[in-house]
């Protein structure tokens, strides 16, 4: 299964997270958040990152949000 990244633009963490995933020729799923209609705060969202914050992976059921943690 494919790793999904939730993300959003324009998002500079976000955007390291996505180099990061090409540099290891890791194939992912992107899911685009817009920001501004505040897609990031819905309950479905908040469950995989209860800071309502993007970048965030999932990773066949392993979920991180934390930015430094992700790019590692």
């Amino acid at each position: 299964m494919a790793i999904t990244l939730y993300d959003a633009v324009p998002s500079s963490n976000s955007d390291r997270v996505k180099i990061v995933l090409h540099e290891k020729g890791l194939p992912y799923e992107r899911v685009t958040l817009t920001l501004a209609k505040n897609e990031q705060k819905r309950p479905e969202f908040l469950q995989l990152n209860p800071y309502g914050k993007v970048p965030n992976i999932d990773d066949d059921g392993q979920v991180l949000f934390e930015y430094c943690i992700i790019k590692e």
